[in-house]
């Protein structure tokens, strides 16, 4: 059942980006359901209660007890609905020093292309997470001057052990390089709005737009041209859900499309609605 909006966390806090990594215990219910956001930071979930449903990138997610999520910054996350028992643990890394810490660890990139970014933890797993957390929790409250060294230290333990319970719990392999589709990711994020041709990211890398396109599918299941179309349908409805004032002309424009008539067919097409009747569906 749909939970009273409450203000257990405010995903665009000033403390985030001033101490780098934080801790947020006892989050029972989310900001704004059913409204798109799109989080500048890199956040660890953890849920040690209840249910969560929602959508990540338009596709549905949903989160169980003992499950651990990885939310990539610049995604699209809408939580729908929480339980009534939901408690969960929230690890948020800010802006600037994710970006220190993913040119130091590979595995971080790991899940810029999950369509669903949690999996589930055994209960030996959860207990060593938890333990890894309480580490972080304790040295946030220390005033020392080391504080945000020591906290980078623990959280690269657990970013560390995520990697490696998902590897055995999901059978996949570790990465030993920077994949093509983090790169493309990258690209995307910053070209997506003014390219949408498979062949100008293909360029982007020296590939063929064969082997550019056959790599992306093996690596994350899908085409690029699907990332391409998935990254601005959520886009869209973020807009379009978040700006209820903006009018349809200026969204498009926004989203890089020529004119209200093309944003719509591709919209149409993509979600089997127009942006209006998406819109219409909050104004009830």
């Amino acid at each position: 059942m749909k939970r009273k909006i409450q203000n257990d966390i405010d995903l665009k806090e000033k403390s985030v980006d001033e101490a780098g990594i934080i801790v947020k215990d006892n989050i029972t219910s989310m900001p704004d359901y059913g409204k798109p956001y799109i989080s500048p930071y890199l956040t660890i979930c953890i849920n040690h209660k209840g249910t969560a449903e929602g959508e990540y990138d338009s596709l549905p997610v949903h989160f169980n007890p003992l499950d651990i999520a990885v939310v990539y910054p610049n995604h699209v996350l809408t939580i729908k609905q929480t339980s009534k028992d939901s408690r969960m643990t929230l690890v948020m890394v800010s802006t600037s020093h994710f970006v220190t810490l993913s040119n130091r660890y590979l595995h971080l990139n790991r899940f810029k292309y999950e369509t669903n970014p949690s999996y589930h933890l055994n209960e030996e797993q959860y207990v060593s997470i938890k333990s890894i957390v309480e580490s972080m929790r304790q040295i946030s409250k220390l005033d020392v001057p080391a504080r945000k060294e020591l906290m980078t230290s623990v959280f690269d333990v657990l970013i560390q052990m995520i990697e490696i319970f998902r590897q055995k719990n999901t059978k996949e392999q570790p990465m030993s390089k920077i994949r093509l589709s983090t790169q493309f990711y990258n690209a995307l994020v910053e070209h997506c709005l003014t390219e949408r041709n498979v062949d100008f990211y293909a360029d982007l890398f020296h590939l063929t737009s064969k082997h550019f396109s056959t790599t992306i599918r093996q690596e994350t299941g899908y085409s690029a041209s699907h990332w391409i179309r998935l990254y601005i349908v959520a886009q869209s409805k973020a807009l379009l859900r978040n700006e209820p004032n903006m009018s349809l002309q200026d969204v498009s424009v926004k989203l890089g499309f020529n004119n209200q008539a093309t944003l719509s067919r591709f919209f149409k097409r993509e979600t089997g609605m127009t942006p209006s009747e998406y819109r219409w569906q909050f104004e009830k």
